[in-house]
């Protein structure tokens, strides 16, 4: 049975033979880069809604500015949605 990995490289071979051998030696690549990007959609959106919920402008601009330039694998927005529900707790704490 050929695994998913080995089909996808074979499938790129046409296209670009050099990308399809590296792919092909480091199979455990393949899995790291699709699961990055998932984060990488799925964490952005929420921090951005978060920070502009919050009306936190500093914050929104430097997460979408991460978006657009820098491939952070997804740690940036993870950090300020842990620090930002930390915080959140915090202050209803307070409140009570």
């Amino acid at each position: 049975m050929v695994s998913f990995t080995e089909e996808f490289a074979t499938q790129l071979a046409s296209f670009n033979p050099q990308l399809a051998g590296a792919i092909a030696q480091n199979s455990w690549l393949l899995p790291l880069i699709i699961l990055q990007v998932i984060l990488k959609i799925v964490l952005y959106p929420i921090a951005l809604y978060v920070a502009g919920k919050n009306k936190k402008k500093l914050i929104f601009t430097i997460l979408f500015l991460c978006l657009i330039i820098i491939n952070d694998l997804g740690i940036i927005p993870l950090v300020y949605l842990i620090f930002n529900k930390y915080a959140s707790n915090k202050s209803k704490q307070k409140k009570k």
